[in-house]
């Protein structure tokens, strides 16, 4: 509970799927149905986001709910607050399209947000494989959760959205490789990477190269032929 209190975003997730499940009538109203989607993409996007905050009963709800606690504050201490709302935002509409892409004729709506807390675990495993809670490593937490939908998927007589899941774990990992790319990638423009690249290499600038700088001084004057290259005559001491 104390990771949930640092991880304002995951708190607000979670606020928002408890205060829409009590909504009357939020699973016909906002679910996603794929065939009103298709016969109208332009004027039912939104309910590709709203249809993240919907859930088909309590256990689905209390599931749900249950890994977004424990997958979401790990990633957004991870990457952040911006980014993780991002990707679970970006990633759990995407996993809905290819839901709807796969059943274009179904006259049922999709609830959940499922494939976004997908978009979490593949973030999660790809940005801390070797991660553990307390004892138990990350796969094993993830196969927890396939185990769970397939337990709501026999209750629920095969109408789970196992397309949208998939989708969604494989946007996690793409969206995190994205994020360590953007992390990982010199900043400062063509000039500054490639200075880097020789300074890694330990190569150094050529003296000398191009022309001199304003006001900077040139070459030491040559010394005067005529003048005699013998020992420097001494000053005779000037009396006191």
């Amino acid at each position: 509970m104390a990771a949930l209190r640092r991880s304002a975003v995951t708190a607000a997730l979670i606020a928002a799927d408890v205060a829409a499940y009590f909504r009357p009538g939020s699973p016909l109203r906002f679910g996603l149905v794929p065939a009103r989607f298709a016969s109208d993409p332009g004027g039912e996007w939104p309910a590709l986001l709203a249809s993240l905050f919907v859930h088909a009963g309590p256990v689905h709800l209390a599931g749900n709910l249950a890994f977004l606690a424990f997958f979401g504050p790990r990633v957004e201490a991870r990457v952040g607050h911006v980014w993780f709302l991002t990707s679970y935002l970006a990633g759990g509409a995407l996993a809905g399209a290819v839901q709807v892409a796969g059943a274009p004729d179904d006259p049922r709506p999709i609830v959940g947000a499922s494939g976004a807390i997908a978009v979490a675990m593949g973030a999660w495993l790809l940005l801390a494989p070797t991660a553990r809670t307390g004892r138990v490593p990350a796969w094993i937490w993830v196969g927890l959760w396939f185990v769970f939908q397939l337990l709501v998927w026999a209750g629920h007589r095969g109408r789970v959205a196992a397309g949208a899941h998939a989708a969604g774990f494989l946007a996690g990992i793409v969206l995190a490789r994205v994020w360590l790319a953007f992390r990982h990638a010199p900043a400062g423009g063509p000039r500054r990477r490639a200075r880097g690249r020789a300074r890694a290499s330990g190569a150094t600038p050529r003296a000398g190269s191009g022309p001199p700088a304003a006001g900077a001084a040139g070459p030491a004057p040559s010394a005067d032929p005529s003048r005699p290259r013998g020992p420097r005559a001494r000053c005779p001491a000037r009396p006191g």
